[in-house]
């Protein structure tokens, strides 16, 4: 069977599924190695105000019954004074983007991507970042094929762990 999906502007009557899919999405991010920890009390809210923000994408893909089977959540960044991008003080930065397993290979991560770049082209937006983590080839390979290219690597030391001489001043 081939299913029909539409990606659209979330609304917020679809908080709770919304937040369903965002915990199925943050335990395959365990998967791959992200060390943060979900905070279950703020997350509700931050996806509200997420919705709601001018300077926020918040975009589901929804399949023909209804279900909603993904999203993409993707934020206009101001760069510092002293900086610039293609000359503008602004960047598009996609946060997440994340399908149900059984709703992936139809193509519903790059149409979620195409929206985001749309919503950011239509706010004269022309630089897209993201970031994907070291554990997920798979995304990397994905964002790869997108046309994104690496430019940074984000290194992290957990400085309450381990023998570190600036523990025993």
């Amino acid at each position: 069977m081939n299913t029909e999906y539409a990606v659209r502007d979330a609304r917020e009557e679809e908080l709770d599924t919304l937040l369903t899919l965002y915990r199925s999405y943050y335990r395959e991010l365990k998967g791959c190695g992200i060390n943060y920890e979900l905070d279950e009390a703020q997350l509700p809210d931050v996806l509200r105000a997420r919705m709601k923000s001018r300077l926020l994408l918040a975009a589901v893909a929804e399949g023909e019954d209804g279900r909603l089977v993904g999203f993409a959540f993707c934020a206009i960044s101001r760069l510092g004074r002293e900086h610039r991008c293609r000359g503008k003080n602004s960047v598009g930065f996609l946060q997440e983007l994340y399908v149900v397993p059984e709703a992936r290979r139809h193509g519903l991560a790059s149409r979620l991507a195409d929206y985001a770049r749309d919503w950011l082209w239509g706010n004269d937006i022309t630089t897209l970042s993201l970031e994907v983590l070291c554990g997920n080839p798979a995304g990397l390979a994905f964002w790869k094929r997108q046309g994104l290219v690496p430019v940074a690597t984000i290194c992290q030391q957990n400085l309450d762990e381990g023998d570190h001489p600036w523990k025993r001043m």
